[in-house]
């Protein structure tokens, strides 16, 4: 009877302890796909950060200007994902919409379309910032005199869930072109 009872004991506590296992490889999965969802949205946000921190200003090649509205924005990039640190290329973001999914493309060449991210969204756009502090859905703005290629600064909204998209980074180079005084001579 003794035995009986000590064997009754031995697999109630085995029970216990397989289920406590079972409960920390569930907690530990669900850990590490919290921490790889964190690290994509991170790197997502530091090569969207750095395409636009490296925008720079080009006087010589007019097809090379800064543009974009609220779906695509083009422009010259010393950070671009393809080329080495510092050379400037030019790059495309493109947002598309298909089947409740944003999708952020990357095209530096034809042969170059990356997907930068995708996000369970209907919508999302580009807004840049002008000298006088107000977004613009456009860029170069529609009214008015452009004094400068580059906006302020660039925001890209996805109205993603569980969480929504806000990056807002500051563009630091220089907005205006240098005059060529050859041009003057």
């Amino acid at each position: 009877m003794e035995v009986l009872v000590v064997l009754v004991l031995v697999s109630l506590l085995s029970s216990l302890l397989m289920q406590g296992f079972g409960y920390v490889l569930r907690l530990r999965l669900n850990v590490t796909q919290q921490l790889k969802t964190q690290r994509v949205q991170q790197l997502q946000e530091y090569w969207y950060s750095g395409l636009v921190t490296g925008l720079i200003v080009n006087a010589q090649n007019e097809k090379a200007l800064f543009q974009g509205d609220d779906s695509i924005l083009q422009g010259l990039s010393i950070n671009t994902l393809t080329a080495p640190a510092g050379v400037p290329k030019q790059f495309i973001l493109t947002l598309l919409s298909q089947n409740n999914t944003i999708t952020l493309k990357y095209r530096i060449t034809e042969k170059d379309d990356w997907t930068l991210g995708e996000w369970p969204a209907q919508t999302a756009s580009f807004s840049y910032l002008d000298n006088e502090g107000n977004w613009v859905s456009t860029w170069p703005p529609k009214m008015g005199m452009v004094t400068q290629q580059l906006p302020e600064a660039i925001r890209l909204q996805i109205d993603s869930s569980p969480k929504p998209v806000n990056w807002i980074v500051s563009i630091p180079s220089k907005k205006n072109p240098k005059p060529n005084i050859e041009e003057f001579l």
